[in-house]
């Protein structure tokens, strides 16, 4: 039955490295679709998302990458493919989250075919992250069989696509910054806590990952986990262990055939249900709902009973918990998981804390929360935590000394949140290129323009009020703007006509893009023409009247 190679396969799977990244990674892209902010809307409303717990902000663009990696065996040459979203518009080059999905039987129910999970990336990019979403070996249009919680291959397959999104920037026309977040749910915390191992011990000089959060993952795969086997129990997604054993024997060829493992009938009837076009539900049909009732006695016998069985001994390749992360991560669980056991969790905190590691944290997503249910609030908890760490975002506050009319003593002190440092300033209206300026006239607004050194860029303005004490007298014209976002045109609704007035787009550099004269006009139309999706500002300076600022967005 057992053959006489499966612990060399072991050793050669866990000990050869990945392809060189000098390799050209990108086989071919293909544009799948933009989703545009009304219809990220309605797909969240149709996934039951709430709106408000996800800020639909920019446009995006999708696209299925296929690119080089390395089969199960971390040596052959193959390919595989994956889904990228890039929000469109961004005022900043972008944080990047690679995201690993849960279990699919389905070949084609993965992110490069807008299936399954895709709108959790949707989630993300359309807050401002591009999102490299792998399919996995054996999925998508990857060849061969997918080798399920296969710990190498999860984190080869999403350290390559991480590669190709790099090399896509320019040819995609969009512009990553240093940050890295890893997250997945399900089979999906397994790869992601494999790809995080995989980065920080064999190419820290390539990667550096900000942040990671593996939820609800078998990380004890060969303990925790393997307690669905050896349990006489009731479980609720019994068709986990063929798939498992059918990944496992095409990794490690464990068996020669599927009748030196299950009893019949299930050694006919289960294989063609593992062949990529039968989901789940379909094989925990035809499963019963104990899960070893498949399992030859004499072989369930001896992997209980045998720490070195071979079966236990692959497990054992795919534990992904011995080792010290140095980057933050916290992994998320809930109690009530019946299908990945909590206690994953706890298991591999305990080896971290033990290793030396000092950024590892845990959080219940939700004691009473089932695996589907926990899904939800622990990556609502995840993207919360990441966005903790952005630092594609320039804030800007300022301290306003005013004057008194005729005067030049008002002065502007700069305080600048977010971004990296350092920053320049360009200043509108004095050409200064200073953090603080003074020696100014009141009654006027001061614009100011802030870029930091990964060229994000924020506009803001501050005024400086006169009168016989420094008293703000300020008139401004008041406007409604809707829609906005827009994608082709929108409408300015002034509140009382301007007299003599003129509007204006500027960019965020602050360069004049468009000027017109909307005197006694009650409504502008605004279309959108030459310009590209983005942030600008809207200037309505009328007569007598300090110029009043919007900002517009076009996805």
């Amino acid at each position: 039955m057992k053959k006489l190679y499966p612990l060399l396969l072991l050793f050669l799977t866990s000990y050869l490295q990945p392809l060189s990244s000098s390799a050209q990674q990108i086989v071919s892209i293909d544009f799948l679709r933009t989703f545009t902010t009304d219809q990220i809307d309605s797909t969240f409303t149709a996934n039951g998302i709430p709106l408000l717990v996800v800020p639909t902000t920019y446009a995006v663009n999708a696209y299925k990458i296929t690119y080089n990696t390395v089969s199960y065996d971390g040596v052959t040459p193959t390919i595989a493919t994956g889904a990228l979203l890039v929000p469109q518009g961004t005022p900043c080059k972008t944080p990047l989250i690679s995201y690993q999905h849960g279990t699919t039987t389905l070949r084609y129910g993965v992110p490069s075919y807008l299936s399954g999970e895709v709108v959790i990336g949707l989630a993300e990019s359309t807050d401002g992250y591009t999102v490299a979403m792998p399919d996995y070996l054996g999925l998508g249009d990857s060849p061969g069989i997918h080798p399920y919680i296969h710990a190498a291959s999860e984190a080869t397959a999403s350290l390559d696509l991480l590669r190709a999104t790099r090399e896509a920037q320019d040819s995609l026309d969009f512009a990553l910054n240093e940050q890295l977040f890893l997250v997945g749910y399900s089979q999906g915390g397994h790869a992601t806590m494999a790809l995080h191992r995989l980065i920080e011990t064999d190419f820290p000089d390539e990667f550096t990952v900000t942040a990671s959060a593996p939820m609800s993952g078998p990380y004890d795969v060969s303990g925790v986990q393997a307690d669905v086997i050896v349990n006489d129990s009731v479980y609720s997604q019994p068709g986990y262990l063929p798939y498992l054993l059918q990944s496992y024997n095409t990794v490690y060829n464990l068996f020669v055939d599927y009748a030196d493992v299950f009893l019949p009938p299930y050694d006919v009837t289960l294989p063609p249900l593992l062949d990529g076009t039968h989901d789940m539900g379909e094989l925990n049909a035809a499963m019963p709902s104990i899960p070893n009732q498949i399992m030859i006695p004499e072989v369930l016998d001896s992997f209980i009973n045998n720490q070195d069985h071979y079966f236990r001994v692959a497990l054992r390749d795919n534990d992904v918990y011995d080792w010290t992360p140095a980057s933050p991560m916290k992994m998320f669980y809930c109690e009530a998981d019946d299908e990945v056991y909590y206690l994953n969790a706890f298991v591999a905190y305990d080896k971290f804390i033990e290793n030396g590691a000092t950024s590892v944290e845990m959080m219940s997503a939700g004691a009473n929360y089932g695996h589907f249910e926990c899904a939800f609030y622990a990556l609502s908890g995840g993207k919360t935590w990441f966005d903790t760490f952005r630092n594609d975002g320039i804030y800007l506050e300022f301290e306003v000394q005013d004057t008194p009319a005729d005067v030049t003593n008002g002065a502007i002190n700069t305080t600048v949140t977010g971004g990296v440092p350092p920053y320049s300033f360009w200043w509108w209206e004095t050409a200064d290129t200073t953090q603080n300026i003074d020696g100014l006239l009141g009654g006027l607004y001061y614009i100011v323009t802030v870029t930091d050194a990964n060229g994000c860029s924020a506009l803001d303005s501050a005024f400086v009020a006169s009168g016989p004490d420094g008293i703000n007298q300020i008139k401004t014209t008041s406007f409604q703007l809707f829609p906005n976002p827009f994608t082709e045109s929108t409408s300015i609704q002034f509140d009382e006509t301007p007299a003599n007035a003129t509007l204006d787009i500027i960019d965020l550099s602050g360069k004049l893009l468009r000027s017109e004269n909307i005197s006694g006009k009650k409504q502008v139309i605004i279309e959108r023409k030459s310009l590209s999706s983005g942030t600008y500002f809207l200037r309505v300076t009328e007569k007598d009247k300090s110029p009043s600022f919007a900002k517009l967005i076009i996805n």
